[in-house]
């Protein structure tokens, strides 16, 4: 079958929301505890059984007091109160009686009666009596019943990435299992004659395939399990095969290289014979030769093989797709500020399209400035040196210099959002 060439780009939010739409994934669901399961998107809502603290509590060590009992003290004139026994985290008390205090530590649960708590650096001990020199209001120093986590409090949502300090709250609020999405495993297809994942092979006039390395590792940032599946030659017959035994070991495919329109563009042949859905040419630049196909309900992104090309279209269709399957909101995981764009930026090309400008951020004089770093989509250096990345209007031909800007910066590319 002979490579067509690109007659129409779709606009990248189509190209998203087909992708989504006919993708057929069920989520494989991880039942454990919170601790063990940090770094992993929830798949319901977490609502608190009890209330947190169950009783008013303590801020301070010192003595647990009637409030109503302080009410005439003074430094000239302080109250006498008779000091009863004494209160430690996790124990209990009997009532507290009218003229009487007890001691208690930072953590202790309030005796019946009383209602705040004299810190021990204020008062003063003789024999059995405590010293109050102030009048002491209702729930000082003290942490009212409920006024952590109140029982039905909504505490996380569906979506919502369990963070460490998030399983300690479960854990402390007695919550010892959620259920969070298991991690998603996508296939990685490099194509191209010319690649080789050995150094030692450069030498022979092969190109070093550093674009996968780049892939998986964007993906195990996004909580995923990458599986890659090395370099298919440029023979379209091998590669049909090489997409059909992969898809029927994972979620999803990525493949990398060949998408574009000459004979040697294997990935981009089979894939139009093998899917059901085949889009191909994207209003995304650079990035445009890139794509998606559908084949049974799998989805398959096509990434271009120029890494500037490659990372936009893993960040405008893959990144969507991956949180989209675990149930995270994508734009969350996104990082957006404003900046003052330090040089001009001619756009005449691709008017109509979302073009991206790779960015490397300074400050000057408390302004954070955006340098854009110019040059072909294939450039490893420029990509590798930049912090973040504009967006063009696409009906714009011109960024002037000292325009305000906003630049993204998605979290995938530096850090590990998900375990």
């Amino acid at each position: 079958m002979r490579n067509k060439g690109i007659t129409y780009f779709t606009e990248v939010s189509e190209a998203v929301s087909m992708l989504i739409r006919n993708t057929s994934f069920t989520p494989r669901i991880v039942i454990g505890r919170p601790r063990d399961l940090v770094g992993r998107p929830l798949v319901e809502d977490v609502v608190s059984p009890v209330d947190r603290h169950p009783y008013d509590m303590s801020h301070v060590d010192g003595f647990a007091i009637r409030s109503i009992d302080s009410i005439s003290a003074s430094e000239k004139s302080p109250v006498r109160l008779r000091i009863e026994g004494c209160i430690k985290p996790s124990t209990s008390h009997k009532p507290i009686e009218p003229g009487k205090a007890v001691k208690i530590y930072t953590g202790g649960y309030l005796p019946p009666g009383a209602d705040a708590v004299a810190p021990i650096e204020e008062v003063e001990v003789k024999g059995g009596e405590l010293l109050i020199f102030r009048r002491y209001l209702s729930y000082e120093n003290v942490d009212k019943k409920g006024s952590d986590v109140r029982r039905g409090e909504i505490l996380s949502r569906s979506g919502e990435i369990l963070t460490s300090t998030k399983a300690a709250l479960f854990e402390a609020l007695g919550i010892m299992e959620v259920r969070v999405a298991d991690k998603p495993i996508i296939g990685v297809l490099a194509f191209g004659d010319e690649l080789t994942d050995d150094p030692e092979k450069i030498s022979d006039g092969k190109t070093l395939n550093f674009l996968s390395p780049v892939v998986e590792n964007m993906l195990e940032n996004l909580g995923c399990i990458s599986k890659y599946y090395g370099i298919t030659p440029d023979n379209v017959e091998l590669a049909k095969k090489k997409i059909k035994d992969a898809s029927r070991e994972c979620d999803a495919l990525i493949t990398i290289g060949g998408s574009s329109v000459s004979e040697i563009d294997v990935a981009s042949i089979a894939l139009r014979e093998l899917s059901d859905i085949f889009v191909r040419g994207l209003k995304l630049q650079p990035g445009r030769v890139g794509g998606f196909a559908i084949m049974n309900g799998k989805p398959i992104i096509i990434l271009p093989g120029l890494i500037h090309s490659t990372i936009n279209v893993f960040n405008y269709l893959a990144a969507p797709l991956i949180c989209h399957i675990q149930g995270i909101d994508y734009q969350s995981l996104i990082d957006k500020f404003d900046a003052k764009l330090a040089q001009e930026v001619s756009l005449h090309k691709w008017k109509g399209f979302r073009r991206i400008i790779w960015v490397k951020l300074t400050h000057h004089n408390d302004e954070l400035l955006a340098t854009p770093r110019h040059g072909q989509s294939s450039l490893i250096s420029l990509i590798s040196h930049s912090e973040g990345y504009i967006e063009a209007p696409p009906d714009v031909e011109r960024l002037e210099a000292q325009s305000k800007v906003r630049v993204s910066r998605p979290a995938w590319l530096w850090f590990k959002v998900l375990r």
